[in-house]
């Protein structure tokens, strides 16, 4: 099964600038725990491995770029689609804004941490009206005056 985790604001803004621009700890947790779930494989685009700066440690980490480097703890993937026919275990995508567009059509699940604010963000979360229906909302948080809920879309069924 293929899964999307991220966090948007209230305009499906994934960053600013190349950075995320707010920092909540409860997510950062909320993102260790889920991903190392059901098998803990990542898979990632280079700029959100780049950010990221080194593997997650607890889990298997892909990369999709079309020039690979060598570095310990990452396989490197050269093409999306291929990748993803290949797939016979559980696999989260976390990102960036590119391979969140990529993954859609063949998620599943999407574990969408959803904030309140607008922060302005130049880097959105794809469209995903009428593709997936809320199967799970958490009750409101706050944390540095950010209010946000974790929630868990099912794909729809395709007619």
């Amino acid at each position: 099964m293929i899964r999307i985790i991220t966090a948007v604001d209230a305009q499906r803004g994934l960053a600013k600038r190349g950075q995320i621009p707010w920092d909540l700890a409860s997510d950062r947790h909320y993102f260790a725990t889920q991903t190392k779930r059901f098998g803990g494989r990542v898979l990632m685009g280079r700029k959100t491995f780049e950010t990221i700066g080194h593997p997650l440690p607890g889990r298997q980490n892909f990369v999709l770029s079309h020039n690979p480097q060598s570095k310990a703890g990452v396989e490197w993937v050269r093409d999306f689609k291929q990748f993803i026919l290949q797939q016979t275990s559980d696999l989260w995508v976390i990102g960036g804004a590119s391979v969140y567009v990529q993954a859609l059509p063949w998620a599943s699940e999407l574990y969408l941490t959803q904030l309140a604010v607008d922060f302005g963000c130049d880097l959105f979360f794809p469209n995903f009206d009428g593709q997936f229906k809320l199967r799970h909302d958490s009750q409101s948080l706050t944390e540095n005056d950010i209010t946000f809920s974790y929630n868990v879309y099912d794909r729809l069924p395709k007619w």
